[in-house]
């Protein structure tokens, strides 16, 4: 839902990534027994079903695909940029932070568990993957 429509310039664009990948990051959190499940069968290609999980994937990354691929129609992502690429990345590193939250919250004197550091992780996340590395 918030994915849909075309954003009406780079901050906008941004917004709405950074409402999807918390929105997404605090799903995986508050269900850490299903992301194991899911992982596993992920690891394993699914060989015990996953259909649905499939069908549910699949709408999501195709939100967010579409999301992209209508960003760089506006002109707001730069010709060039695969939108399967940004997809990959953005959700690469939520799921890594999902998966290893306690782990990180080991080694780290941060949690993503707490609203205030997820936020920011969020924040900066979506930043670097909009605005990149270059100083302009």
């Amino acid at each position: 839902r918030i994915l849909v429509g075309t954003p009406k310039d780079t901050d906008e664009f941004a917004t709405r990534l950074e409402i999807f990948a918390r929105e997404i990051l605090e799903s995986l959190l508050s269900e850490p027994d299903v992301l194991t499940i899911t992982q596993m069968e992920m690891l394993q290609g699914f060989r015990h079903g996953g259909e649905s999980f499939a069908k549910s994937k699949e709408q999501c990354l195709g939100a967010l695909r579409a999301y992209v691929e209508t960003a760089q129609g506006a002109g707001i992502v730069r010709e060039g940029v695969d939108p399967a690429y940004v997809v990959g990345t953005l959700m690469d590193r939520v799921f890594n932070q999902a998966i290893y939250a306690s782990s990180l919250r080991q080694m780290y004197d941060a949690s993503i568990d707490d609203p205030d550091y997820r936020a920011e992780w969020v924040r900066k996340t979506v930043d670097l993957l909009v605005n990149g590395l270059k100083s302009n």
